[in-house]
């Protein structure tokens, strides 16, 4: 289940999803990119330097900050093959306007309603504990993490001035990707528009953007050599060190979600480039992939854009009433634990809730050409009280709570 402006109160719980993955972007996307270059030097040590032997995390002056953000950008253009005629428009806050920041995208995408049924769909299929909640994990644990972000909304670059939480060259290189990608195709009303009662599509599309990015990014980071991937690595870690042990782990749950378009997306892109180099990206983001699966696998549509196979939710209980109903994907099977060789089966999916006074119902269909398998693998994962029943085709399960 995966995301600006809020759909209807009864289509899906996902616009707060693609802001959560959005605004830690900062964040997760250098460990991506060195992911990458510590398989490419195996031979480097991983110890962080001190903030002073750090240039990506020095203190500068106002004129230095700027010449760095124009090289960078400079770096992001001739990476991505475009030009975005400008600088990109930054500006600096505080620790405490970053939090403010953070809080006021959350409320402004938040609708309590569509919050509610996320949380309680989450809690239903044990994705978060008995006292641990989507939105809480969203406003304390990003504010603390972030470093910076694109928000295209207001087509500005937020970064977040301090000493060791400060942005390093690459997470700023890829926000700038996000800049250059919403002056191409209009981020915010074309490639991460709502899609009413389509999450897992939605969850595809935010791939593309993030798996650029990171492709980018990761590319950027190969350029630097060993010196470069150990200034990051140690700014990023120096980055870590700020927030607090309990504000950096999230659910198993969210953690996987979280990864899926930057590591995922990034392998997609990176197929896609090499299959038809910038003109395959361009057509990424024209026509996105229908499903998390074809990012899963790209030669699924790379073989052609196709939709996902329809399949029908059981109606609400007498007296119920539905508050959540969207698709569900091989991404949210993947975060859920289950085995990729099980999800790669996975052929269409939907997710409904359902409240009839304090009693919560999940209702979950997912279609597979190994119904038996993937019905096996739900019941290891899911609660006690699941009820997964295997058809011909498909597999349901029903959850009370």
């Amino acid at each position: 289940m995966s995301t600006p402006e809020p759909p209807s109160a009864a289509a899906p719980a996902s616009t707060t999803r693609r802001a959560f993955l959005a605004i830690i972007a900062a964040g997760l996307a250098v460990f991506v990119g060195l992911g990458v270059l510590a398989a490419k030097f195996p031979s480097t040590s991983t110890t962080a330097p001190s903030a002073a032997a750090t240039t990506n995390t020095t203190s500068t002056t106002a004129v230095d900050q700027t010449a760095r953000l124009a090289a960078i950008q400079q770096s992001a253009e001739q990476l991505r093959s475009v030009s975005l005629g400008h600088p990109v428009a930054v500006e600096r806050i505080d620790r405490q306007q970053a939090t403010s920041l953070i809080r006021r995208l959350i409320a402004a995408e938040a609708d309590a309603r569509r919050t509610a049924a996320t949380d309680d769909a989450l809690h239903l299929l044990g994705a978060l504990g008995a006292d641990e909640h989507l939105q809480t994990l969203q406003t304390d644990g990003l504010a603390a993490q972030v470093a910076g972000l694109y928000d295209p909304a207001t087509k500005k670059l937020y970064v977040v001035d301090g000493t060791a939480a400060q942005a390093t060259d690459s997470t700023l290189l890829h926000e700038i990707v996000h800049a250059l990608q919403d002056a191409r195709y209009d981020l915010q009303r074309e490639v991460l528009a709502p899609r009413p009662f389509d999450a897992d599509g939605e969850s595809a599309a935010q791939a593309v953007a993030e798996g650029d990015a990171t492709e980018v990014q990761t590319r950027y980071l190969q350029s630097q050599g060993v010196a470069g991937a150990i200034g990051e690595l140690g700014g990023a870690l120096n980055q870590l060190s700020e927030v607090p042990a309990d504000q950096r782990r999230l659910p198993p749950f969210l953690q996987r979600s979280l990864e899926f378009p930057y590591i995922r997306g990034a392998r997609f892109v990176t197929t896609l480039r090499a299959r038809g180099g910038e003109a395959a990206v361009d057509r990424a983001f024209r026509n996105p992939p229908k499903s998390t699966l074809q990012v899963l696998i790209p030669e699924r549509y790379l073989a052609g854009n196709r939709p996902p196979v329809a399949v029908t939710l059981p109606k609400p209980d007498a007296r119920a009433q539905r508050v959540l109903s969207t698709t569900f994907g091989a991404a949210d099977l993947l975060a859920l634990g289950i085995d990729e060789t099980v999800v790669r089966t996975w052929r269409g999916g939907k997710i409904a809730l359902d409240r009839v006074g304090r009693r919560r119902i999940l209702s979950m269909v997912v279609s597979t050409i190994r119904p038996a398998d993937l019905a096996r693998a739900l019941r290891r994962t899911l609660p006690r009280q699941a009820q997964v029943r295997v058809g011909r085709a498909a597999v349901s399960v029903r959850i009370v709570g």
